[in-house]
């Protein structure tokens, strides 16, 4: 029974070791060549990021390799995109080896170096990692706020291809939540639109949410349809070792709840081997204990313990007091950096409401100057509207001036009324000359010109008059 037992899992994992191997090469090759090139040391650097991303899941120690050379050439240009493109690739594999203390500290420092340069669509995919920690770390909720952050951004970006990821995400939060319809609607959506775009991986891990979704649900017969058609693709498309252990440990529980103690054990054994031998922690973690739950159902209790250990170990290195305390420490400092950040945006944000207000206060009060000058000009206006005009004119001017000089003032003052008043009283002080000259000029040169052009006015009337007078006498003679 062993013995056949070992058989079928070599051949359920042979094609993965083959695909494994079979994208390393090419891989290599593909660097060798782009990476002989003469390139500029930014186009390097992010190159080496991008191919460090492509090695997380098929050859961790190159993926670590090439993420420090475009590391080192981005901080030897000062390249913050390079820096944190490089740097978001170590976070990625930080988390599939499931240091999630590491992961979120790298992650959340990449996050504060996109945002200093700002308006960089590659900010989505930081948004969308910090996400899946939190969703790892058990902390759904905190995990929907980075991911759906994520979705906003690429909206507006018209960024399909993170999208496609994000609904994914999205489905996999929901289902965790136990929120069954949401978590259904967006992996369909994920899948469709992974589809669409040819990113079979993505549509792989949406079929293996929707097995899960669907054994919730305790609708065996389509859960193992979808975890089954994920485990093909995963044999024959896509190399991902920890997505092949997810679904073979979804079907090991289906036949467990099914009562299928063997077969139970078959699957649960492929998907702790394939995550031991590819050292896949939260993988090795979650088969562990369930082969320990399973072994102490079945009354093997040496098996069980062996397991419980296992579990036990796997689960203080990756959640330890000290890494709870990392992470509780970084998510501290975030969410008080976000704040910072809101409450920064808001005084931006009142500033300008302020910098416009004061922009059309200075042309209504123009445009009212303008109007009174007009006005003044003009023979149909009274004296004594003039010199309300005038005066009005006068007040809103120095009014104005007041209300500008207001902040800068309670700033130099520090709010103390007494000096505010100090230097309100130097400035009247100062002022009060200006005041009586603009008030003559007004009042006085203003008048003066209206009577002038009153009195023109009405000599010209006149001598209209006199002149039809003169006609008419003319015409009686």
């Amino acid at each position: 029974m062993r013995k056949y037992l070992q058989q079928a899992f070599l051949l359920f994992v042979f094609p993965f070791l083959f695909c494994d191997l079979s994208a390393q090469i090419v891989l290599a090759d593909s660097a060798r060549k782009r990476l002989n090139e003469d390139l500029p040391d930014s186009t390097r650097s992010f190159f080496l990021s991008q191919l460090g991303f492509s090695f997380i899941r098929s050859g961790q120690d190159s993926a670590l390799l090439f993420a420090r050379q475009g590391l080192a050439i981005a901080n030897r240009i000062n390249y913050v995109r390079g820096q944190a493109a490089n740097l978001n690739t170590i976070g990625s594999l930080l988390i599939y080896k499931g240091d999630y203390a590491g992961a979120l500290a790298i992650l959340l420092d990449v996050l504060k170096k996109y945002e200093s340069i700002g308006g960089d669509p590659a900010i989505v995919a930081i948004l969308l990692n910090i996400g899946f920690v939190y969703t790892e770390l058990g902390d759904q909720h905190k995990g929907l706020d980075y991911t759906i952050r994520a979705k906003r951004m690429a909206e507006i970006n018209h960024d399909d291809r993170r999208l496609s990821t994000i609904f994914v995400n999205l489905g996999d939060s929901y289902e965790k939540l136990n929120q069954l319809d949401s978590a259904r609607l967006y992996a369909t959506m994920g899948y469709e639109l992974s589809m669409r775009l040819g990113r079979i991986e993505n549509a792989m891990i949406a079929t293996g949410n929707l097995g899960n979704i669907y054994s919730k649900r305790k609708d065996w017969s389509l859960a193992m349809g979808y975890y089954h058609s994920a485990l093909q693709t995963c044999m024959h498309e896509v190399d991902d070792p920890s997505a092949y252990a997810e679904f073979s440990l979804g079907i090991a529980r289906i036949f467990n709840l099914q009562q299928q103690n063997d077969s139970a054990l078959y699957y649960a054994r492929n998907a702790y081997e394939l995550a031991r031998s590819n050292e896949l922690p939260p993988a090795v973690l979650e088969s562990s204990k369930f082969l320990a739950q399973l072994y102490k159902k079945n009354k093997r209790i040496d098996s069980a313990f062996y397991y419980t250990e296992i579990a036990a170990a796997i689960k203080d290195s990756m959640f330890g007091q000290e890494k709870e305390y990392a992470i509780q420490r970084l998510t501290f400092d975030e969410t008080m950096r976000q704040q910072e950040l809101i409450a920064a945006e808001q005084q931006r944000a009142d500033e300008r409401n302020q910098n416009i207000q004061y922009a059309i206060a200075a042309i209504g009060l123009v445009c009212f100057l303008v109007i009174a000058l007009l006005l003044a000009r003009s023979v149909i206006v009274n004296e004594m509207w003039i010199r309300f005009l005038g005066i009005l004119g006068l007040l809103l001017v120095f009014e104005f001036i007041n209300l500008f000089i207001h902040p800068f003032l309670t700033r130099i003052t520090h709010h103390s009324p007494l000096w505010m008043l100090l230097v309100m009283v130097i400035i009247a002080a100062v002022l009060i000359p200006l005041h009586h000259r603009l008030e003559y000029f007004i009042v006085h040169t203003l008048t003066r010109r209206n009577k002038a052009i009153r009195l023109a006015a009405a000599r010209k009337t006149i001598a209209k008059l006199e002149a039809e007078q003169h006609a008419e006498a003319k015409n009686e003679l």
